[in-house]
């Protein structure tokens, strides 16, 4: 028995349950879980988006409060422009933030299409290097 195998045994759980992600930066990582888990728009979502994301300086509260927004009132994922326009010395870094989220949004629209499982479970999938793996199962 291969310490792999072991693992499986000791979770219970199959070896297509659990998978990795790996995403290009930890802001593309988080606005990809928001839209993979589907937290409640009750105010959970924005608790687990600010542990996530736990910058707080000006231009990273609009970026939060614009993929909130755009998580509670769009149906499928979307990017949108700042809602504020950055000062000169934060532009590229801004430009980054919201390429981040076109970046998760393009993972989230890739893990749907291969994903097979309903949309209310949420087990994490993943394949390797940001590409989903083809032969997803839902966990038993």
């Amino acid at each position: 028995m291969t310490l792999e195998d072991a693992e499986y045994k000791v979770w219970n759980v199959g070896k297509n349950s659990v998978k990795g992600y790996e995403f290009k930066n930890w802001t593309t990582m988080a606005v990809a879980m928001l839209y993979v888990l589907q937290p409640t728009r009750d105010g959970v979502s924005e608790q687990l988006f600010n542990r996530l994301l736990p910058n707080r300086t000006p231009e990273w509260k609009v970026f939060k409060e614009d993929v909130l927004k755009a998580y509670d009132e769009d149906v499928e994922p979307t990017v949108r422009k700042p809602s504020k326009e950055p000062s000169d010395d934060q532009e590229v870094v801004v430009k980054n933030m919201y390429t981040d989220w076109q970046d998760a949004v393009d993972f989230y629209h890739v893990y749907k299409r291969n994903d097979p499982c309903p949309s209310n479970d949420s087990t994490l999938k993943s394949g390797e290097s940001q590409e989903v793996s083809k032969e997803l199962k839902c966990a038993a």
